[in-house]
């Protein structure tokens, strides 16, 4: 395959060649770049001992860490879970004789960078990000510049707790050393890690620019990817982003698609008893969330959540079928085909099926009691194990290694079939934008051209003043909505403080002894009867207080998040934005395009985004779980605990209250930093094509001329591909 991969090399040369005399520096740069990166995946592919790249990908918080666990040290911590995305980092493992791990620092300039995003008055995630980490290096009182030049660290260890000890030192959310680290590469002295390399990403979400470099540069060469995608919110747009247009472009040959955090899925359709007095007085749970199934038993919820994962990439792929016009489309069909079915698996009862009660931390303790309510607690660790369901994961991890051979070879084959799908998306770009600069070229003059800029810096005031109104009346509809909110999710803490009293039934046991004669303290022929009586008793169970607390947490999220969603429809709000500043730049001149607009409007609007919304109540749950477990008859105890829940809803209740003003808060602050700069982004952008454009006019006919050329390059380019 030599010869043909050189021809491709010399086949794109070519072509940056033809495209000289016409394209712009930047678009000469990103065809060798697309050439750069062949070359390189090409290189690696052909290093003698290139080993099978297994990528876990997944956003933050996805359970990438905790899967990699459970799926290749049996459940034990080895690798630490990211936090937030300031503690995620790239780490990677690979076979070794010595077990040995290479810790990566950020290089001098790199640091530099951050230090000055740091600075930035930006609220983005990269300047909050950057922010984070120069304040946790400062805090942990560690001298940066000298760890930095003293380059990377190569550390051998003996045991996985000593791994474990250094690993939390560099790259654990309170690691001493962690905010400086970049990468990390563990080698082992395991058998199974031989021909392979795995590797546990950050995500492409990275908010740190150099770290998500590092990532994208293993996707580059990566051969199979686990995607984890957390079954409680399922492919969102980011996921499909990522999913269906980045990987498989990328050269990935297998994907395996896992709902991951299983275990969180399946608690959001099942419910106790047959109707739901928590949320709705005794309605049923279909009726209070507009058709959405609830179960009371373990397989009825597997059922209701496997059909609407499987109904949901269903759909997505049938929308990516119906967009043929896609760089690599078939090929691309091909690998999300493969990933209709789901794998469906949950770390946490994985871990738990193989630890004995005594073993659990507090949140499996929790979980534990959350789940005696569905398990049968006989053959608990094997219903445990069904739900965590590794075997099927394991199987198919099994199976690639035992691939590795067919994988790469018809990732060999797909070389040249990727690259050049990946240069015809680039040039079908790059003819629209030169199809459309072209049609200015030809529809307008000088003089209308300038009477189009000044017509649109005298609307620059009244853009703003009619975006400023947008904005003004979303926000305020959200300060309305607050009280209402409020006063639901008071109504909400009433119910969840609220314990229902339950009957139990115990038997009592004795024997009566009887006498034939009795004279004084003698007694003759004894007889004894065995008997026993059942009596009935009051109880409260402490599983309903942790369980309307988790639930109220979530429902309580979900108002907040829906009060948002109805509020402000995300896509209705883009159209009215973009139909608001159309308007104004919108004239009855005959001289004015403002079709030409509206790309460069709608890129601007594209970074709009709203906050989400976590409420955490581990605490909660963990002070009522350290002072009542099972059932609770006693009546001191009974009003000790009503008391208790009583007081840590109502806690609860205020922390959330806080949480709905932080939200607003936020949103406020994201809406005014867009509000602030969406205007004058749209005149810069639009000015600056105005005077490329101004600047041709000289000798508009020649450029008329030259234009066609380079879309007939383009053509020819296209068809060539």
């Amino acid at each position: 395959m030599t010869n043909d991969y050189e021809q491709v090399n010399q086949k794109i040369e070519a072509i940056v060649e033809q495209m000289i005399p016409y394209a712009s520096e930047d678009t000469l740069e990103s065809i060798r770049r697309i050439n750069q990166n062949f070359s390189m995946k090409i290189a690696d592919f052909q290093r003698e001992g290139r080993k099978l790249n297994i990528g876990v990908i997944g956003r933050v918080k996805a359970g990438k860490s905790s899967f990699l666990n459970t799926l290749l040290f049996n459940g034990q911590e080895v690798l630490p879970k990211a936090a937030t995305p300031k503690t995620a980092t790239l780490t990677k493992m690979e076979y070794a004789e010595q077990n040995r791990i290479l810790i990566e620092f950020y290089s001098v300039a790199e640091w530099e960078a951050i230090e000055e995003d740091a600075q930035l008055g930006d609220k983005n995630e990269i300047t909050k990000s950057a922010r984070e980490l120069v304040t946790m290096a400062r805090d942990r009182g560690i001298h940066v510049q000298e760890i930095l030049e003293r380059g990377n660290l190569d550390q051998t260890f003996e045991t996985y707790q000593d791994l474990l000890q250094f690993l939390n030192d560099y790259v654990g959310e309170n690691g001493t050393y962690t905010p400086l680290v970049r990468s990390v590469v563990i080698y082992m002295n395991r058998e199974e890690f031989k021909d392979i390399s795995i590797v546990d990403t950050p995500g492409l979400n990275d908010p740190i620019p150099s770290r998500t470099q590092r990532t994208k540069e293993f996707i580059e060469v990566c051969d199979v990817v686990f995607f984890l995608s957390r079954a409680s919110s399922f492919l969102d747009m980011n996921d499909w982003e990522l999913l269906c247009k980045q990987l498989p472009q990328k050269g990935v040959k297998k994907m395996v698609l896992v709902a991951s955090q299983y275990d969180s899925g399946l608690r959001d359709v099942l419910k106790k008893g047959e109707t739901d007095s928590f949320f709705g007085g005794g309605k049923s749970w279909r009726s209070q969330t507009k058709g959405t199934s609830k179960a009371t038993n373990l397989p009825d919820a597997k059922k209701i959540v496997a059909e609407s994962l499987e109904k949901r990439i269903r759909e997505k792929i049938a929308s990516f079928e119906a967009q043929p016009d896609a760089g690599n489309h078939d090929m691309i069909l091909d690998i999300l085909k493969d990933c209709q079915k789901p794998v469906f698996v949950s770390a946490r009862a994985q871990d738990m099926s193989g630890k004995s009660y005594a073993e659990y931390s507090q949140e499996e303790q929790e979980d534990y009691r959350y789940w005696k309510g569905f398990l049968s607690e006989a053959d608990m660790a094997a219903e445990l194990g069904a739900i965590g369901n590794f075997d099927e994961i394991r199987e198919i991890y099994t199976g690639i290694k035992m691939e590795k051979q067919r994988l790469l070879e018809e990732k060999e084959r797909e070389f040249i079939p990727t690259v050049y799908g990946e240069l015809k998306e680039f040039f079908c770009e790059l003819k629209r934008s030169e199809s459309m600069r072209l049609e200015c070229l030809q529809s307008n003059d000088k003089e209308s051209l300038q009477e189009q800029r000044l017509y649109l810096e005298g609307r620059n005031n009244a853009i703003k003043a009619d975006v400023a109104e947008v904005f003004g009346d979303t926000l305020e509809k959200i300060k309305q909505q607050k009280m209402d909110v409020n006063k639901t999710l008071r109504d909400m803490s009433t119910e969840a403080a609220r314990l229902e009293t339950h009957t139990g039934q115990e038997t009592h046991h004795g024997t009566h002894t009887t006498y034939r004669f009795k004279l004084g303290p003698i007694r003759l022929g004894r007889s004894s009867q065995s008997y026993s009586y059942t009596t009935t008793y009051q109880y409260l169970a402490a599983s309903d207080a942790l369980e309307q607390i988790h639930v109220y947490g979530k429902k309580a999220a979900n108002e907040i998040e829906t009060v948002f969603r109805e509020t402000v429809d995300m896509k209705a709000y883009r159209r009215k934005l973009l139909e608001t500043v159309i308007r104004n730049l919108d004239s009855s001149d005959q001289n004015f395009d403002a079709n030409y607009f509206r790309i460069v409007v709608q890129q601007a609007l594209n970074r709009i985004a709203f906050p989400e919304v976590h409420i955490d109540v581990s605490k909660e749950l963990t002070e009522i779980g350290n002072q009542f477990s099972g059932e609770v008859r006693n009546s001191s105890d009974k009003d000790r605990f009503r008391k208790l829940l009583s007081e840590t809803v109502e806690g609860l209740y205020h922390s959330i209250v806080k949480r709905v003003d932080i939200t607003i808060q936020e949103f406020q602050d994201a809406m005014r930093s867009i509000q602030e700069t969406l205007c004058d982004d749209i005149l810069e952008k639009i000015t600056k094509e105005l005077e490329k454009i101004q600047a041709v006019m000289e000798e508009k006919e020649a450029e008329v001329a030259k234009a066609n050329r380079y879309l007939a390059v383009i053509d020819r380019v296209i068809s060539d591909l």
